[in-house]
This record gives structure tokens, sequence and C-alpha cells, in this order.
């Protein structure tokens, strides 16, 4: 879902910064943190307006700036007349001792009329990438979370040419990205404005995958003009629309292993974006092609719609619309944590079985992180929900095989697997059709059929009586909890089962139960959907 720009004049920079720079690569990284502002050693903005007539006066300005670098560089000035009147500077600083190596280069971009810093960009050597001799590890092992956290340190205490405010990047990336340079991870720094990220700007360190410390740096910083409009729709409003407008694509998707063998997928296609007054931006609108002729899926496009968009975040950023111009606009960012496969965008739905897959048409072999809230009333309202009812185990959805039943109005849950929680064995006498569970010292019977339960020997009542449906007995919980000291509560409105065991865990909040009510139904939609 990256943004494409259209405009010819920002095409014809991109070009130009290519051939002078090495640009930094897109990636990420699975944590997302806010981090001070980043005070350069001389501010871009405080430096009085200057015209800048010749290539001498250009490199001047530059010093001034202090963007260029301390050694001896190689340096080459062009005049641009458009789409403005400007000096574009590109550097290169030689290893010493290996002139075939290149250090550092960059790019610099000002404004012929006032000396203004327009663009900034640099390629920084800091350290080795290649594996240190003598090299015993075929391929750099260093694990993301801990490249993350000495890019930024390394972040933090190093002088940057530029003063702006960064966050750590939260977008998802593919191993095979991460490492496909085969010498370690990148970590990405998107540019915010008033705390709103602005990726088109970035810094990205490259670690060492052997050693863990930085090898490279690059710095992408662009003069852009941040557009606020005077109102804008909320997050709601954006969720609504976009979950209004968008349709699961049915695909007949072939098999990378087997090639010519087909499987029927449900994927999301194109790249969703909305202004800040909801209205789609020209090339992001939903893209619902139709489905493939003469196939028809079983499982239903609904389900895969709201399963497919659990995994994305709903975000507010700023999106290049013209030439130095970015706009508010609302988008659908794949979350942290969603596996992602060389450079698919994200894991498929079997149209047949409701299985994820990846782009092998393989299970996925990793969780997949949680919903996020703002999918919460759009897939999951209380009116809405399809399950009769679902267990919360001591504040988070417990995984059962057989989800809990509702009998006349009283709530039953799978005897052996809730008891079984608890530790205990279950023993199973068919003539009498009773049950009875042990840990310890206590012990609890019951009879299918019968509404008394027996607690070591006691009596007690349950609401209903216990049941066998499909070779699977259910029971009343709060009885057969209690007898293993835990307690029971019933929240209606998400239909949850609350049965903790600590009591020095905290009462859940209305917006956690409502986050735990989303988790159950798209877990029904993709267990139990039959």
């Amino acid at each position: 879902m990256n943004h494409t720009q259209k405009a010819d004049p920002m095409k014809k920079r991109d070009l130009l910064m290519k051939l002078l720079l090495i640009v930094a690569i897109t990636l990420g990284s699975s944590t997302f943190t806010i981090l001070p502002k980043v005070e350069a050693a001389n501010s871009v903005t405080t430096l009085s307006a200057v015209k800048i007539t010749d290539k001498t006066q250009a490199i001047e300005r530059a010093k001034q700036l202090k963007l260029l670098p301390e050694e001896e560089a190689k340096i080459e000035v062009i005049k641009y007349t458009k789409p403005i009147e400007s000096w574009q500077i590109g550097y290169t600083v030689e290893d010493p001792t290996n002139k075939l190596v290149i250090n550092e280069r960059g790019f610099i971009s000002l404004s012929a009329a006032t000396g203004e810093l327009l663009h900034f960009s640099e390629e920084v050597v800091v350290g080795d990438e290649a594996c240190p001799e003598p090299c015993t590890i075929d391929s750099p092992k260093l694990p993301l979370s801990k490249a993350t956290v000495a890019a930024t340190k390394f972040f933090k205490s190093h002088q940057w040419k530029i003063d702006a405010d960064w966050k750590l990047s939260d977008d998802p990336i593919s191993e095979y990205e991460l490492y496909r340079h085969g010498t370690g991870p990148f970590v990405k720094f998107d540019r915010t404005h008033n705390g709103i990220i602005y990726p088109s700007n970035n810094i990205t360190i490259s670690l060492n995958g052997w050693t863990g410390k930085v090898a490279k740096y690059y710095t992408h910083w662009s003069k852009v003009d941040f557009v606020n409009p005077k109102t804008k729709i909320s997050a709601s409003e954006a969720g609504r629309i976009l979950f209004n407008a968008i349709k699961p694509t049915l695909v007949n998707h072939e098999s990378l292993k087997e090639p010519g063998k087909f499987k029927l997928i449900y994927t999301t296609q194109g790249s969703y974006k909305l202004n800040a007054n909801g209205k789609f931006f020209k090339g992001h609108e939903p893209i619902n092609p139709p489905p493939p002729a003469k196939v028809k899926a079983k499982y239903p496009a609904e389900y895969a719609k709201h399963r497919l968009l659990a995994l994305y975040d709903l975000e507010l950023y700023y999106l290049d619309t013209t030439p130095n111009k970015a706009e508010l606009a609302y988008r659908l960012q794949l979350k942290a944590g969603v596996p992602l496969y060389y450079q698919e965008p994200h894991p498929y739905i079997d149209a047949q079985t409701g299985e994820w897959l990846n782009f092998l048409h393989e299970p996925l072999p990793v969780k997949l992180p949680p919903a996020s809230d703002w999918l919460i009333d759009l897939a999951a309202a209380p009116k809405d929900i399809d399950y009769k009812a679902a267990v919360v185990w001591n504040n988070e959805l417990a995984e059962l095989k057989n989800t809990p039943i509702n009998s006349k109005g009283v709530i039953l849950v799978p005897f052996r697997e809730i008891v079984g929680k608890f530790g205990a064995k279950v023993t199973w006498e068919p003539a009498k059709k009773k049950l009875t569970a042990t840990k310890g010292d206590v012990k609890v019977a019951i009879t299918i059929g019968s509404k008394t339960a027996y607690i070591n020997g006691k009596a007690h009542t349950l609401s209903a009586p216990p049941q066998t449906t499909s070779g699977v007995t259910y029971a009343p919980a709060k009885v057969i909890a209690e007898a293993f000291g835990a307690t029971v509560n019933w929240n209606a409105e998400s239909k949850l089962v609350l049965i903790k065991t600590d009591p020095k865990l905290p009462a859940l909040t209305k917006q956690q139960l409502a986050q735990l009510r989303l988790q159950a139904q798209l877990r029904f939609e993709e267990k139990h959907w039959k």
C-alpha cells in the first residue's frame, strides 16, 4: 500500500537523487516509539535569505548550513530552472585507503531565489558491514528487536544535520526484505509534523548483522508545506467509510511450488487513502474486481473482509499530493507483527476452508496480532456478533476447541476444556453418565441431565443440567470454576464468561471488553463458521 508519486517534477527530482545518491531502503520495525526532536548543529531555518547566482555561492551556502562533509569531497553543482530555479549539489567522500570505496555521498537542493534548503539526502558509512574475520557464520543473525535497540541508541546520540521530529517506524517488513542484502537488518525513523507521521522523509539506519553495530545510515529530508484543513472527519468516521467501501477480492491464485495448480483465495487490492474530508484520493479508491468465472467460494465473503481488515491499523498521516505539498490523509496500514513473505502484501484466506495461508499456500506458522480498536463497532457491534458466548480466562480470550453454547438462556461451557485449564484430570463413568474432575483435594462430579453437582461429596444446584452435544459435554461454568477457587462473572453485552484465578487482576474496562468481543467474533469467523 505504498503511494506512488505521479507528478512529473517529483519524478525528475527522484531520478536525479538516484543518480547522485543511493537512497534509503524502505523498511520498518516491530515497535512504535515517540522520539525527542533532533536538534541539528545549525538549523536550516535560522539563516537569512540570500540569492544564489553561481556555483561558488551555492557551495558556500551549503557550508553555512553545515550540510557538506568536513572531509575532502568531490562536489558537482548543477542549476535547474524547473519546477523552480534551484541549485543541486552532489558530493562524495572517498575512503582514504581505497578510492573505489565511497564513505559518504549526498544531495543538496537550494532555492536560487532565497538560498533556502529544499531537499537533503545523504548516505554515510560509519562501520563495517561484513562479517568480522575469522567469519564462522554464513548469514547475519541479528534479530530486529536488538537491531532496534542499537539503532535507537545511535539515533539519540548522533548529531544530525537536519532539525526535525521523528518517530520509530512501525511499518511491517518481511524477513526477505530485511535481510536480502546479506548484511543485516535496517531500522527506519519517520519524520513527524505536529505528532503526525510524514513517511516520505525518514532516517534509515543499517546494522551489521554479525556484530550488531551500526554500519551506515541514510537521511532523506525535504521542505514541505503541510496542509491542515479547518475541519476533518474523525478516525471513527474514516474507518466506517473505508469499511463500507472495501470488499475482499476473490482470486484464483497460482501455486509457486506447483505451477498450473490454483487455489481460490481472498485478499485485498490497492491502497486505500482518504483525505481529511472523507473522500478517496484519486488512484487510491478501493478496487473491487469481479470474481473468477466458474468458481464459488464456500467461506463467507463478509467474514473474510473482517479478518483481512483486522490485519490493518487505521492511521492519520501526511501524504504527498503535489511537489513540496503534503495533505492529511487516513490510510489502512498493515499492523506490526503481521507476517510478510518476500514481497507479498499480506497473508491470504483460503476461500473454501477459511484458513490463513502464506504466498506458498501453506498454513501460517505464527499467530497474527490482535485486531485494532477501529474495527470493533464495524465488525463486532453487540447486535452483530454471531457467537453464543466466549470465555475470558484471566483477562485474555481463552482458546477453546469447542465454543460455549446457549441452552434455554443458560450458557454452558465445554466441561473437559474448562476443568483442564485448572489442571484437573477427568474420569468418565458411562453407565452413570457421570464425569468427575479431580485436582488435589478438590473433586467435582456432574451427571448428564442432572442439575445436581457434587463438590467433595456435597450437593450443589446447577443453573441448568449438563448435556452432551456432538460428543462434547457442556455444563454451567459458575459452580464448577468456583469449586477450583476461581471467580466467574457474565458480561451480557459482549456475551463473555469472565473467569479469574488471580484475584489481583484488575477489572476489565469497557474498551477492553469490547476488544475481547472483537477477538471472539474474529475467532468464531475463523474457526467455527461452518
